[in-house]
């Protein structure tokens, strides 16, 4: 099986604009100075806090201060020193790998006796960024008419999508970096981001368009930078539902149809204790049917000409099969509907000087195929389904020294399971061209031709139509090939960094490191069962024993490859069946062995 392991470490200085960590960062700096109000002249010695939190910094001779490791957000802060009013700056906000720069102004406490409280400007453009950093607030996200990160990815300048990937300056798909809370979530297999966001989860996304800190790696056209929340220190609930079921399908109103999308998200977030802090998301994500922009048809009393080889199920030479009712209705497509369940979500654990972050994510997404709708009309128990799950759990272990150095530990973990299957036998796909097996299931489905040899389709007019019962490709609608697929994608991944803020400058040195492991598993399933029936007695025999009801349907494979281990040699054994698999079915496989089982 594929192992990719990417091994990385680095040394570096930056300006004391620059802020981030190896491994990805996840969190940004505050930078300022203290000044006294009229004179403008620096306040050596002052106290500077972020308002409800333990952080904060002592401004050094000539006024300047530095707060490191603060989650993205928005704070406020408060300056203030014996003989002076307080202070208090809001709304300041920071972003993940930048410095917000900040100016605090003192008044003399025989001139101003109250505190004064301004809000913070953010500047037209942040001086600090060395690259094109664009950044997109999990306000903006909720408010924009847009659902889901990837919509507002494709906002952005620079920025082109097709056919849902993305190109960053002109850089193909697979040149795009992604992190979620500083964990690496590009799968290298596919290029493309391997996690789903939820939009009222996410703090801040921010794009970098080339130019990023070396602590970057695999990416060369551009960084997706991901935060999720975090718990406030009041408990809030949110509940949001969108739909466009104003009509029941295939009815026309408002000179469109529904199409039953669907969205439903749950938050909930707050304060266990002042040191526990957690934030959670929920969301459901459906649709009934794919968007379609016809009117349908209908037609009565076709005839099979039997030039597809259909003449074989007829009752007899001279009567063809008719079909009474051709019936398409307008404006959705059957089969080609859609479930999803998200959950996001964090927890802070917040013990001055140590804090531990952990953050998880995971995904179920059921999809209903049907990629030739007018062919397989007739046979909608068939059609095909994938079904994909995903989850990935990162914690991240930071311990501050001293306000001016602090190191971080990172461990993370991936897994995706994607498959495709028929949803009549899902995984036991040695029963897709079963005969016998597919008779039991309805009075309905068309009877197979022979043992394992799927029926042929109709012919009206030299059009091709399936008929009830017959496997369908994922691929690409067709009846003449039955495919079964598997893929299997894990990474752990750890890292460590330390950081050092100096006077002028940031100095940064870390290592990260990941492991990929991919399997995959695709077999073509038509001439399999016709083979084991015309080739092996012993391998049939277990077919036989399981249509008397011995054998379970989860069981037939081991009962298969225990008899094989049976036979002797060159009488269906092992080898013959591996060999009778590769043969028929033209198996493409890796992680797997020919009958799908892992690592083998």
């Amino acid at each position: 099986m594929p192992v990719i392991c990417r091994l990385g470490g680095l040394v570096f200085a930056t300006l004391a604009g620059l802020c981030g960590t190896p491994a990805a960062a996840s969190t940004g700096k505050i930078a300022g100075t203290v000044t006294e109000a009229a004179s403008a002249n620096p306040v050596p010695l002052a106290n500077v806090t972020v308002v409800d939190s333990w952080l904060g910094a002592t401004a050094d001779e000539q006024g300047h201060f530095f707060i490191l490791n603060l989650p993205p957000g928005i704070y406020a802060l408060q300056a203030s020193h014996v003989g002076y009013a307080p202070y208090t700056l809001k709304d300041v906000r920071v972003s993940v790998d930048l410095t917000t720069t900040v100016e605090l102004s003192l008044t003399p406490a025989s001139v101003q006796l109250e505190g004064v409280v301004v809000p913070a400007a953010r500047p037209l453009v942040d001086k600090n960024a060395t690259n094109a950093v664009r950044i997109v607030e999990g306000e903006d996200l909720i408010n924009l008419p847009l659902r889901g990160v990837a919509d507002v990815l494709a906002l952005q300048a620079g920025v082109v999508e097709s056919q849902g990937r993305f190109h960053v300056r002109g850089s193909r798909h697979d040149e795009v970096g992604y992190y979620v809370e500083g964990a690496s979530v590009r799968n290298p297999v596919t290029g493309e981001s391997a996690v789903t966001l939820i939009s009222e989860a996410v703090q801040e996304i921010q794009l970098q368009a080339g130019g990023f800190n070396a602590e970057y790696g695999g990416a060369n056209g551009g960084l997706v930078l991901q935060e999720l929340r975090t718990g406030g220190a009041e408990w809030k609930t949110g509940f949001s539902s969108e739909t466009d079921r104003f009509t029941p399908r295939y009815n026309r109103r408002f000179d469109t149809y529904s199409y039953g999308h669907s969205n439903q998200v749950v938050t909930v977030g707050g304060s266990v204790n002042p040191a526990v802090r957690l934030f959670a998301a929920l969301q459901h994500r459906g649709r009934d049917s794919r968007a379609v922009f016809w009117d349908g048809f209908a037609f009565s009393d076709l005839v099979d000409s039997g030039d597809r080889g259909g003449r074989l199920h007829w009752a007899d030479s001279a009567t063809p099969d008719t079909v009474r009712a051709l019936v398409m209705r307008p404006g959705n497509i059957a089969h080609t509907g859609r479930r999803a369940y998200d959950f996001n979500g964090t927890l802070l654990l917040d013990y001055h000087p140590v804090q531990v972050r952990i953050a998880g994510l995971y995904s179920v997404d059921d999809l209903e195929l049907n990629q030739a709708p007018v062919r397989n009309m007739l046979n909608l128990e068939r059609q095909p389904v994938a079904r994909r799950s995903s989850g990935l759990l990162h914690l991240r272990a930071t311990h501050l020294l001293d306000p001016s150095m602090f190191y971080q530990l990172d461990a993370s973990l991936y897994d995706q399971d994607r498959s495709f299957f028929d949803p009549v036998f899902e995984d036991d796909f040695l029963l897709y061209n079963d005969s016998t097996a597919v008779a039991g299931l309805s009075v309905a489905f068309t009877p197979y031709v022979s043992q394992g040899t799927a029926p042929r389709p109709y012919d009206f007019f030299g059009f091709p139509f399936a008929r009830p019962g017959t496997p369908t490709s994922f691929g690409n609608g067709s009846e003449r090939a039955s495919l079964y697929s598997v893929e299997e994608d894990t990474y752990y991944g750890l890292a460590a960094s330390v950081t050092k803020q100096t006077k002028s400058h940031q100095l940064k040195l870390g290592l990260d490191y990941q492991r990929w492991t991919s399997r995959r598993y695709m077999v073509l399933l038509n001439s399999i069962r016709s083979a084991i029936r015309s080739t092996y007695p012993n391998l049939e025999a277990v077919y036989q024993r399981y249509h008397a009801g011995d054998i379970p349907q989860d069981a037939l494979l081991d009962e298969l490859l225990a008899a094989a281990s049976r036979a002797p040699e060159g009488e269906g054994d092992l080898e013959d069946f591996r060999s009778l698999v590769r043969r028929n079915s033209r198996a493409d496989f890796y992680g797997f062995d020919q009958f799908g089982r892992r690592g083998r």
